[in-house]
């Protein structure tokens, strides 16, 4: 046998075991960001439509397209700065403007699965949160099906995310330059502010709590006001409507399909074990409820990255009745009252 060995001078400290520990998740976060963005990167920003994504891209930088991609401003022109600023190299020019869209993509999946972990924390275990924290990065595989651009989709999550985070954490100043930047992204970033409210209801005067609301909202609607007069645009895409939308999302057999084999189940395991979700995670799960619809009514229910903002709410209360049922699994059985011996002869 081999001889006993110490493998450390001493029993570790609890902040260098947090700190071993943090270190370990951020390394597998990365791993997981790292090869997500590639995959998306095969088979989106490198796949069959990649002209399409160059002509697109060029539209939005010179401030026209059709609504509502036009306006999504943020990731278009971060990638045309990074392709400006790679031009000395010896690297196509395709190659310079998919490194920034990229670069966005993989940035904004390392800090949604951080920050969704962090956001767990609060009421699940490390184990859980980490689990769920993979569980949310296993959807994206499937999430890059169905659309060719679409760059804004991924850093509107990790605002989400962020949002959430720093709601529990206390720290609301950040909420308003996520809700700047997240403006320039997608309009959708507007729902920061229901998430916020949802999250801090009850430990705070609703007065202060509604007055912060209503100051996030002037915030977010002033770069959103400004974008649309300063973008030129010729219509919806593809000519579409939300009556259109409506009829494909409620009568494509197809597109019902795609979207419940991918979210059916974890969205309706919260509502089974409704009386184990946290209240704070119940009143997340409401709010979400007008996103839905938005989602019914303008977008496509195929494209599943729309349903992964739903994520925040229904992935932590899906734990939170899995951890519940799990532990009454595990509790030991009640004993039975003993049977009546004066039945007896």
């Amino acid at each position: 046998m081999w001889p006993s060995t110490a493998l450390s001078s001493g029993p570790m400290t609890k902040k260098k075991a947090r700190t071993r520990n943090f270190v370990a998740v951020v390394l597998l976060y990365l791993g997981l960001a790292t090869i997500l963005t590639s995959l998306h990167g095969y088979n989106v920003n490198y796949g069959e439509k990649a002209d399409k994504r160059a002509a697109r891209h060029e539209r939005i930088i010179s401030l026209k397209g059709e609504s509502p991609w036009a306006y999504r401003l943020a990731v278009p022109f971060t990638a045309e700065a990074v392709q400006h600023a790679l031009s000395p190299l010896p690297i196509p020019e395709q190659d310079r403007r998919e490194a920034g869209y990229l670069g966005v993509r993989f940035l904004s999946m390392f800090l949604t699965f951080l920050a969704l972990h962090r956001f767990q924390r609060f009421f699940l275990p490390t184990a859980w949160a980490f689990g769920g924290t993979v569980f949310m990065a296993a959807l994206h595989g499937p999430s890059f099906e169905h659309y060719w651009f679409q760059p804004a989709s991924a850093p509107d999550l990790m605002f989400w995310t962020l949002g959430a985070m720093v709601t529990m954490q206390g720290r609301d100043r950040w909420l308003f330059p996520m809700l700047v930047l997240g403006a320039l992204n997608r309009e959708t970033v507007v729902f920061l502010i229901p998430i916020h409210f949802a999250l801090r209801w009850g430990d705070e005067p609703v007065g202060r709590l509604v007055a912060r609301c209503a100051l996030m909202g002037i915030v977010w609607l002033v770069p959103f006001v400004a974008v649309r007069q300063v973008v030129e645009v010729t219509g919806w895409a593809d000519g579409k409507n939300a009556i259109g939308f409506l009829r494909n999302n409620l009568t494509r057999t197809e597109w019902i399909a795609y979207a419940i084999a991918f979210a059916g189940a974890w969205l309706a395991l919260p509502f089974l074990g409704w009386k184990h979700v946290p209240p704070k995670l119940r009143w997340l799960i409401l709010v979400m409820g007008p996103y839905l619809g938005l989602i019914l009514a303008f977008g496509r229910i195929r494209e599943v990255r729309l349903l992964l903002p739903l994520g925040l709410a229904f992935i932590p209360a899906m734990l939170c009745v899995l951890k519940a049922w799990d532990e009454e699994a595990q509790a030991p059985a009640e004993p039975q009252a003993p049977a009546d011996a004066g039945a007896s002869s």
